[in-house]
């Protein structure tokens, strides 16, 4: 199978201008109004391909309801050298047409000084069932400079067969509406990052590599990853936390950008760097609150 590199960089959006590498960025971490699908049709076996970790059922995710972490964004590229971007990540309960569901937010923007140059507002919603994580909606809106977008998803199971019904409209080529063909492990963007929480990191390093699949914009895409090893990660006011490193080839050019998540059950993302097109950008954690597991730090000696 050939490899789909996910490309991270500031090129034009619909292929001109600037564009902000923020939806990107936070995958690593590290997407209607018409009737939703059925609760009979939902799929038993949805994450297959994956080394699940558990069964999936609420009270044993490593997440729970009231979950909110906040993480700084960096940029580096010779003398610059900042936080450019703010990320907020939410979990609330809700139902989506009877089915019992849980709902994740991410927004981010550029902070203030940056605003002046290019201001970028990146808003990402999800929602999949309680129990299972099965997708069922994805919701992306965008504005970065005099660009905006917006992209909703809905997963019908009650179809034969089920697909994604995409509706994205931009400031550019106003509304178009597509459809992909769902199939196992096939998920959004935001959901990908709850997802990758709940595998079994042990088994993800005896495989070597493994595959997430998602949809963004109407289009499927593909990542290759690895678990490369143990290693600890600081964490500003708790100190050094044991993490997983996570790797994954970002550009074209076959560079590696890398993810951290605690080795506690709770899987939280720590932070990650990665290259861009122009210098590199880094994330890190900075506020939490509601976790189920609370960080660990390494035991001093």
């Amino acid at each position: 199978m050939k490899m789909r590199l996910l490309h991270i960089g500031l090129q034009g959006p619909e292929g001109g201008g600037r564009k902000s590498a923020l939806p990107s960025l936070l995958l690593l971490c590290c997407l209607l109004l018409c009737a939703g699908p059925l609760a009979s049709a939902q799929p038993t076996n949805y994450w297959e391909c994956l080394p699940v970790a558990g069964d999936l059922k609420y009270e044993n995710l490593p997440f729970q309801v009231g979950e909110h972490i906040k993480y700084n964004i960096n940029y580096k590229w010779g003398v610059i050298n900042g936080n450019v971007c703010k990320a907020d990540m939410r979990m609330e309960a809700k139902t989506y047409n009877g089915i019992p569901a849980l709902g994740v937010r991410i927004y981010g923007q550029t902070n203030s000084f940056y605003d002046n140059f290019f201001k970028v507002r990146e808003d990402m919603r999800a929602t999949f069932t309680r129990d299972g994580l099965v997708p069922l909606y994805a919701y992306r809106e965008a504005k970065e400079g005099n660009y905006t977008m917006t992209n909703e998803a809905r997963w019908v199971y009650d179809a034969d067969p089920p697909y994604i019904q995409n509706v994205k409209e931009t400031s550019k080529k106003g509304r178009q509406e597509s459809t992909v063909a769902v199939r196992p492990c096939l998920t959004d963007l935001l959901t990908v990052f709850y997802m990758l929480r709940c595998l079994d990191f042990d088994k993800l390093l005896e495989m070597g590599e493994f595959t997430m699949y998602y949809t963004m914009d109407g289009k499927t895409k593909e990542t290759k990853a690895k678990v490369v090893g143990r290693e600890d990660y600081n964490v500003k006011g708790v100190g050094k936390i044991p993490a997983i490193k996570l790797g994954a080839v970002i550009s074209s050019d076959g560079k590696y950008g890398y993810a951290y998540y605690s080795e506690c059950p709770g899987h939280i993302l720590l932070g990650f760097n990665v290259p861009i097109v122009v210098g590199y950008a880094s994330a890190s954690i900075s506020d939490w609150e509601m976790l189920k597991y609370p960080l660990q730090p390494v035991e001093k000696k």
